[in-house]
């Protein structure tokens, strides 16, 4: 139980309690869409235009004469989270259906109801979904570890801390199936 896993960078709360970060990488998000939609790439200001509902066609986006539901999770979920706070824009955002797991998007996205959906999470996934190819867009969840500071000089501790700083890890965190971590710790 010496370290923690954590899906945010710490608040000053926890901060206050002792605790210290490693922070990895960011877990990419990506969205993905149901098979008739007929899009497979757009900008992400197109992407933007459709979570407001500025664009409400596929046809919009060279895509098939059909409505774009969108599909999206409760209001305090991590990706969900995390695309409020980069894009402000979207603290309002209304969602068509509601689902409460990953897999249930997955689920919907694959059934008839979300043939002309789109939706988000975490890349991971949708691996072997439509994924939705947006230029331009790459955030992500920040992961990392946390341990209390009374173990700081530990020898595992140190590893850790070590090994997240190297050059080799940071190869590894920007290979593509991460993105480098949204702050330094």
């Amino acid at each position: 139980f010496l370290f923690g896993r954590t899906g945010r960078p710490l608040n000053s709360d926890e901060k206050g309690q002792n605790k210290k970060e490693i922070l990895l990488a960011r877990v990419p998000i990506g969205f993905v869409v149901g098979d008739k939609a007929g899009v497979r790439n757009i900008s992400e200001k197109q992407l933007l235009d459709v979570l407001t509902r500025k664009i409400t066609n596929w046809k919009e986006l060279g895509g098939v004469d059909q409505k774009i539901v969108l599909a999206g999770r409760e209001p305090t979920e991590a990706a969900f989270t995390v695309l409020k706070g980069e894009y402000p824009e979207l603290a309002q955002l209304q969602f068509d259906q509601v689902l409460q797991r990953d897999h249930q998007v997955v689920n919907f996205i694959e059934s008839p109801a979300g043939a002309y959906a789109v939706s988000f999470g975490f890349s991971a996934n949708f691996e072997d979904k439509n994924l939705l190819g947006i230029k331009g867009f790459k955030t992500g969840s920040n992961c990392g570890l946390v341990y209390d500071a009374k173990n700081a000089n530990l020898s595992v501790v140190k590893a850790a801390v070590d090994f997240a700083r190297s050059d080799e890890w940071r190869k590894i965190a920007n290979s593509g199936k991460y993105l480098p971590p949204s702050q330094e710790w």
